[in-house]
Parts: structure tokens; sequence; C-alpha cells
């Protein structure tokens, strides 16, 4: 939403941003509010991001994406060298768990939770992702 991210506040080391109000929380599988979706896009990256202030997604955490015929499922690649704050590499499993942990109709954290904390999800892509029946 801000293109905060690649802001420099110039010689300091710490950039203040005002909102309307706090933000209820920082995981962003949770968030609903305009605050808190703000943070989230400053602080979380995706696969793909907007460059600058246009439409036009490019790469992110992902180097592509690339969708499947009709656009069903889509395979991205994961850049090369990426990290954790803490040093350790982000790989595709990384990815999948937070996926998971929001969409996935039997994850956890989804049964742990109220329904309508997943909110932003289920309206985004009309609920969790059904669990599979049994073949």
């Amino acid at each position: 939403m801000d293109p905060l991210g690649d802001f420099v506040p110039g010689d300091r080391s710490q950039l203040v941003v005002m909102e309307t109000a706090e933000p209820a929380g920082a995981w962003c599988a949770v968030a609903t509010s305009d605050e808190a979706l703000r943070l989230c896009g400053l602080v979380t990256p995706g696969l793909l991001a907007f460059a600058g202030a246009s439409l036009v997604p490019g790469p992110a955490l992902a180097s592509r994406c690339d969708p499947s015929e009709g656009a069903t499922v889509w395979t991205c690649r994961l850049r090369s060298g990426l990290e954790f704050t803490d040093g350790k590499r982000v790989d595709a499993g990384d990815v999948l768990a937070s996926m998971r942990a929001q969409g996935d109709a039997g994850s956890a954290l989804r049964s742990k939770l109220p329904p309508e904390a997943f909110r932003a999800w289920d309206d985004l892509f009309d609920g969790p992702v059904p669990e599979r029946a049994a073949p």
C-alpha cells in the first residue's frame, strides 16, 4: 500500500510512521484493519510486489511465478539467497507453511483461532482451501 519500505530517512536509522490507530496485531494472516495491513505491507514481503507506484507486479521473494493453463495453479521460483532476519535460509517449505497456516482448513492455527480471524484470507479466496476427500 505504501512504498515506505524503500524510504531512506536521511541520516537517521529510524523512520516513525503515524497512523489513525495502533494496529491490533502484527501477524499478517489475521490482519483486517487498514493499520495492520499497512504494517504487514511494510515488514513482510510477498512472493510478488508492485514496482514503485505502478500496478505492475514484479519479483519480491519469488524471482518469477508462472501460471498453469487457466491460472488455477501457480509455480513460483524463490530468489536465491533469501534469509530471515536471524540469518536462517528461507526456502519453499517456509512459504508453504505460511500459506497452509492461513488457507488450510485443517491447519492448527485455523482450529485455534476464531473463524473471523482469517476474514481477509477468506474474503480474498472465498474461504479456506477445502480439505481433500479420501480417495
